[in-house]
């Protein structure tokens, strides 16, 4: 639906997400790492992009057809996209999440990896 240029909504100013205080430096890598996985951006040169992470297994459980599901200790939850990997994880394990090709990721943990991609 076309409209004229006095009938739109006028547009809103851009929100700053810095509320003051912090190192800048420091909020970047948070934020950078808290989008490292997730879907939905659809410009992903507007933030830096990281190639891996590296966290501690907080909890670890398992899907309906047996696929390991594995929450990090930075909030991240990640489910494997195949069952079957022998991939053995366990509460206190770090593990290492890399980016692959076409947007894939695999977590390697204990030497074995697997196909895994983020649920939150």
């Amino acid at each position: 639906m076309l409209r004229c240029r006095r009938c739109r909504p006028a547009p809103r100013p851009a929100r700053n997400g810095n509320s003051g205080g912090g190192n800048s430096e420091s909020s970047a890598g948070r934020r950078a790492e808290g989008k490292f996985g997730a879907r939905g951006d659809l410009n992903p040169e507007k933030h830096e992009q990281l190639s891996e992470i590296t966290g501690k297994v907080t909890e670890v459980g398992a899907k309906a057809h047996g696929e390991l599901v594995v929450t990090l200790d930075n909030g991240q939850v990640w489910a494997e996209k195949i069952s079957g990997s022998k991939l053995k994880v366990k509460v206190g394990d770090t593990v290492k999440i890399e980016s692959g090709a076409l947007g894939s990721f695999v977590l390697i943990a204990n030497g074995r990896s697997s196909k895994v991609a983020r649920v939150r």
